[in-house]
């Protein structure tokens, strides 16, 4: 029993003195909060890392969140209007038969200034815009261009290009040119990726765009009036 006794001695617990019996308690060099400086400085370095990590956590959250939930992804200011999308419009009728009458359609698109807008530069800082050019005939405004009416422009100029091989007529366009516009609609295109769903034929499965399930969007008009408004249009040619 005494060898017994020295042994636990020597063990992380400590025999209680207690009666005659063996009574084991936690061993306050280990588990007291009393322990050794080293063991101290070890949580305080733990807890320190916990707090640091957390506070980046915060703070990346908070400035993802900012960035892309900012002012700056919805303005100009527009409306939502859910619209269903027709297989046959005037467009395609038009397009279908004589150019020439297409071709007003087409421009009936493009606001006044072709997209061009003039903003104040406290309005460009506060929606976090990018610096551009100054306004010549303002010099506390700034010139911008919408981007979807340069997306625009590139579907004109690819429908140009149809037309203009269709009729074996000489076309405007570079190839480059064209190859830009259509990348450029293919980002755009991956940007506002579409997620209504459609419906499909019982037949062979494919997709038409035609029917009825319609499709929450950005009022075009709304915005095109926006512009016309905010036009640098007779100033900058």
């Amino acid at each position: 029993m005494k060898e017994e006794k020295e042994q636990l001695l020597d063990s992380p617990l400590r025999l209680s003195e207690e009666g005659s019996d063996i009574t084991y308690v936690p061993d306050e060099r280990i588990h007291s909060w009393r322990s050794p400086f080293g063991t101290k400085l070890d949580w305080l370095l733990f807890l320190l890392l916990i707090a640091t990590n957390v506070a980046w956590a915060l703070g990346f959250f908070w400035t993802y969140n900012h960035h892309v939930n900012s002012s700056a992804q919805t303005f100009p200011p527009y409306d939502q209007v859910t619209i269903p999308f027709e297989h046959k419009t005037v467009f395609g009728k038009g397009d279908g038969g004589n150019k020439t009458d297409s071709d007003e359609l087409w421009a009936s698109l493009i606001p006044a200034g072709g997209g061009l807008v003039t903003l104040p530069k406290s309005i460009a800082r506060e929606k976090e815009l990018w610096p551009t050019p100054e306004d010549p005939y303002n010099s506390e405004n700034s010139i911008y261009l919408l981007s979807g009416f340069h997306h625009i422009h590139c579907l004109t100029a690819i429908r140009d290009h149809i037309w203009h091989g269709k009729t074996h007529t000489k076309h405007q366009w570079s190839w480059p040119h064209l190859i830009h516009c259509l990348d450029t609609i293919r980002q755009t295109l991956m940007c506002n990726i579409d997620t209504t769903l459609l419906g499909t034929t019982h037949v062979d499965l494919r997709v038409f765009g035609d029917g009825p399930q319609p499709h929450i969007c950005k009022d075009f008009w709304g915005i095109k009036q926006w512009l016309t408004e905010h036009s640098p249009t007779g100033k900058i040619g």
